[in-house]
């Protein structure tokens, strides 16, 4: 975003450069106008009036010249002109490229987002599942106690509601450590985001 903001501020900042240029080159060719108006008011004033001599002729020798001045001083200017018009150009082009750019990034952060947010509702079912699957290992413990009777066949069954129960804390983990790195992801971007 800053870097948008100087890019926009460089813009504006070009395009009034350009504008007090266009303003400049018009006073000059205004004056131009005016001077070679003169000139040839001075070259007719010159045949009208020879036997003004040579104090005459350097004076339409001097306005000549501040002409020929007037002309390069012109085109230095609009040279000045198409310079800025071309970094004009370039601003415009590295802008367009931010505002992609950020609309890539937007699109990852949504996703992302999504991601976690998936990875949440997947842990809150597993936790329900690791709540119902600890009450019946409770009460398979208990009935274990109880009827202890029933022999090897029922310590098994309780062996193996044990083992799912482990999976199932495995699973939760996993899921967990999935969720703290799609988070630290999502802040990796929005960092990322922020800077530019």
């Amino acid at each position: 975003q800053a870097q948008i903001c100087i890019l926009m501020e460089e813009n504006r900042s070009l395009t009034n450069g350009v504008s007090n240029l266009r303003d400049e080159i018009c006073i000059l060719e205004e004056e131009n106008s005016v001077v070679f108006a003169e000139a040839m008011n001075l070259s007719c004033l010159t045949l009208i009036f020879e036997q003004f001599g040579a104090e005459r002729a350097m004076d339409v020798r001097l306005c000549s010249t501040d002409l020929d001045s007037l002309y390069l001083r012109e085109e230095k200017l609009k040279a000045q002109m198409d310079l800025l018009g071309k970094q004009l150009l370039d601003l415009q082009e590295s802008h367009k490229k931010s505002q992609a750019q950020i609309c890539i990034l937007m699109e990852e952060n949504r996703s992302l987002t999504n991601g976690v947010s998936n990875l949440r509702d997947e842990i809150c079912i597993l936790e329900e599942e690791n709540s119902v699957v600890f009450a019946e290992a409770m009460n398979l413990s208990c009935l274990t106690l109880i009827f202890e009777q029933f022999g090897a066949e029922r310590a098994m069954d309780v062996r193996l509601c044990s083992t799912d129960l482990d999976s199932l804390y495995l699973r939760e983990e996993k899921l967990k450590a999935q969720m703290d790195l799609l988070g630290k992801q999502l802040l990796d971007l929005q960092e990322s985001h922020k800077k530019s």
